[in-house]
């Protein structure tokens, strides 16, 4: 059996592209699958990168992210014997798969652990783009930071996420390392000690801002 994996921007984002991958090469170890892998370096690839998927036989083809969604389903719906995957969206057709997490239940947990470190009563969060599988981190962070003020009694704040009104603060890349330090150093100059970033390999350069700034986190 031939599985073919494809994504929108790097394999290397310690994210769903990356899990993605390393899933369909652990089963090329253990049950014989040929994997193989497109990335797609802009929108305009995404449609014609699904179609060569299906041309080239695979039996199973993976693709990952909501900026897939649409051209999975058209593939899907013309070719009702191959079998797809979708990570991170919902795909409403016979022979997709949707594979789809809870992640704001794991961003709850961050959001009430970061108030309950921070020590200046003040964190932050921000994405790469504002789109539902962003956004929803977001929202999680958001609300395990108010169940810890409930708790606590406490007023800790978020910076870069206003979960009512669905605004926040944005890089609009998720490979730009630069785009995420100059947004995270904004952040600790506003008091915020505590960052969670949404945004793929940007969030490093908020890890690097950190470090310069004495070990926030």
């Amino acid at each position: 059996m031939r599985a073919h994996g494809h994504q929108l921007r790097g394999l290397e984002d310690r994210s769903f592209n990356q899990s993605s991958w390393e899933g369909l090469q652990e089963a090329e170890r253990e049950y014989g699958v040929d994997a193989e892998a497109l990335v797609s370096t802009s929108e305009t690839d995404l449609a014609p990168n699904v179609r060569q998927a299906v041309d080239s036989g695979c039996g199973l083809i993976v693709t990952v992210g909501w900026e897939l969604a649409e051209s999975t389903l058209a593939e899907a719906e013309a070719n009702p014997d191959v079998a797809f995957a979708i990570v991170d969206e919902t795909v409403e057709a016979e022979n997709v798969k949707s594979v789809v997490f809870d992640t704001a239940q794991a961003s709850f947990l961050a959001g009430y652990l970061a108030a309950g470190v921070s020590r200046t009563g003040v964190v932050a969060t921000f994405g790469g783009g504002n789109q539902p599988p962003v956004t929803l981190f977001m929202d999680g962070f958001v609300d395990g930071v108010g169940r810890y003020n409930e708790v606590h009694g406490a007023a800790v704040r978020v910076l870069g996420w206003d979960k009512a009104a669905q605004d926040g603060s944005f890089t609009g890349d998720f490979e730009d390392i630069n785009k995420g330090k100059v947004l995270a150093e904004g952040f600790i100059d506003q008091g915020a000690d505590v960052i969670l970033p949404v945004a793929g390999q940007v969030g490093e350069g908020a890890a690097a801002a950190a470090v310069e700034h004495g070990g926030r986190r």
